[in-house]
């Protein structure tokens, strides 16, 4: 079978420690009937929903909950003290409103990417939470849930890899790297570049370059799987070394128009028309001069 401890070492728990655990914490006393937030281990989201107890079992905490998933009826089994998955649903008028769960504004304000989690922010996730986390390898941006957190430090998997992928990250290393769960990987372009498309150029600076070098890129890749602003650059160094990396296109701190002085000939954006060479000789680590 697949199911096995190495593909999700989560299924697996010391004997009885689940199925004959009786429910100890604040939701101990729910029954049947009950409404509560459920957010389904199986879910490649970190959305909470509200949810029914509809069979609570004799023998330990297992409930199983009715919930609805993309409009589809489905039940799963939880236990009452399973934070990560349940807790109490506060106002129960409201389709979306659970209790110590952090929530963010879907209303993205142009020319405003600012999508920092701050110290104070991140100190109060935990377990089950969701991040943005950003790859320092290439610069990409994945949804990310927490499986462990101990101070500045935490395991992550991605929700949309396999568990190979996951790691452990320090918030103290680089803060940068870490997001609002959602504010950059579902967030659509919509400042000056949100038109670009791939074969644009631009004006770039690496978030790795410490020297904070703008220079002249070239969009090979937009992000079209989740509708976000993301995309791939590619650039180069004086010596014709090719660079590939992620970043926003409302991150206006590593991507901007190119200067209107260094155009020459025009596309539709005002970008240099065959300005790369097999071997990136024409487009080298140029200085830009850019005038904000």
């Amino acid at each position: 079978t697949k199911d096995n401890y190495s593909l999700n070492p989560t299924h697996f728990a010391k004997y009885t420690s689940v199925s004959h655990r009786q429910a100890t914490e604040s939701l101990s006393g729910y029954k049947s009937g009950q409404e509560v937030a459920y957010r389904p281990a199986v879910s490649t989201n970190c959305k909470w929903r509200r949810g029914k107890i509809v069979e609570r079992d004799t023998d330990s905490g297992q409930v199983r909950i009715a919930f609805y998933e993309n409009g589809q009826k489905a039940e799963r089994w939880t236990h009452l003290d399973h934070g990560f998955e349940i807790r109490e649903l506060v106002n129960k008028s409201a389709k979306k409103s659970v209790k110590n769960v952090s929530k963010r504004s879907n209303k993205k304000p142009a020319n405003n990417y600012n999508p920092g989690l701050s110290k104070k922010k991140w100190s109060k996730l935990s377990k089950g939470d969701c991040i943005d986390y950003r790859d320092p390898a290439n610069g990409e941006w994945a949804a990310a849930r927490i499986l462990v957190k101990m101070g500045n430090k935490a395991k992550i998997t991605y929700l949309h890899y396999n568990s190979n992928y996951d790691t452990i990250v320090n918030f103290k290393d680089k803060p940068g790297n870490f997001a609002i769960y959602g504010a950059v990987t579902k967030a659509a372009a919509t400042g000056a570049l949100a038109n670009y498309k791939v074969n644009d150029f631009v004006n770039y600076r690496p978030d790795t370059d410490h020297k904070g070098k703008w220079r002249r890129a070239q969009i090979i890749k937009v992000d079209t799987k989740y509708g976000s602003g993301k995309v791939r650059v590619e650039y180069y160094d004086w010596i014709g070394n090719s660079y590939k990396r992620w970043t926003h296109l409302d991150n206006d701190q590593e991507i901007k128009a190119l200067p209107a002085h260094n155009h020459g000939n025009q596309n539709n954006h005002g970008h240099v028309q065959n300005c790369c060479t097999h071997n990136g000789a024409a487009m080298m680590d140029q200085d830009v001069n850019l005038i904000d």
